[in-house]
């Protein structure tokens, strides 16, 4: 994940496809365990990239990821 400019707002952060993935499961509610079975990760994996995501961003919890998610998907 890179940030292109100074805000936080969408379509200034650039996401890896992998990453654009896992955040679009968890705003669509998968659990870490369902985000690995269905990208063919293990949990672990899907954990770190949710945790780095949340913390890339400043979320604090999936909520509030999954709230940030839908926002700069709507401003991309």
């Amino acid at each position: 994940m890179r940030r292109l400019s100074g805000g936080t707002d969408g379509p200034e952060w650039r996401l890896s496809l992998r990453e654009a993935q896992v955040l679009a499961l968890v705003c669509g509610g998968c659990s870490n365990k369902e985000i690995a079975a269905l990208l063919g990760l293990t949990p672990g994996t899907a954990g770190t990239y949710v945790a780095r995501l949340a913390r890339a961003v400043g979320a604090r919890n999936r909520v509030q990821l999954a709230m940030w998610g839908l926002e700069w998907r709507k401003a991309a």
